[in-house]
């Protein structure tokens, strides 16, 4: 979470979201790397117990597949800022999720929440929707 925190104070806009999946599974994201202004961050989901790690390096025996930020949820945070991060516990312990709420600069009201979940030994992105 060390290398979100300094983005987060840095103002660092998302420039860039590029997914790795498994080799044997070239559909299931094993990872996804975060390009910001001058900083990178990976999350990546072990697959013995589906927990999601933040670091800078993508997994072994992963591909790059094509960059995501013209995909939503994404395209929505393309250009913004990360407002809030949470990391999220599951009923067994497991930090198995990671919440991001991104921001327009300087302007500190939400654009788009995404959240990511290590199930099944893979990522899995959702957009958290208030009621």
């Amino acid at each position: 979470m060390d290398e979100l925190l300094k983005i987060i104070d840095g103002g660092e806009e998302l420039t860039d979201v590029i997914p790795f999946a498994h080799v044997d599974l070239p559909d299931e994201l094993a990872a996804i790397r975060l390009h910001f202004s001058q900083n990178i961050v990976c999350v990546v989901v072990n697959p013995d117990d589906d927990s999601l790690t933040i670091g800078q390096s993508t997994p072994a025996n992963t591909i790059a597949r094509p960059s995501l930020k013209s995909k939503e949820p994404w395209s929505r945070a393309i250009g913004t800022q990360v407002l809030w991060a949470w990391h999220l516990t599951n009923h067994q312990g497991y930090v198995d999720g990671l919440q991001l709420a991104f921001c327009e600069p300087g302007v500190g009201k939400e654009s788009v929440v995404v959240q990511m979940i290590g199930k099944a030994s893979t990522v899995e992105v959702s957009t958290v929707h208030r009621s």
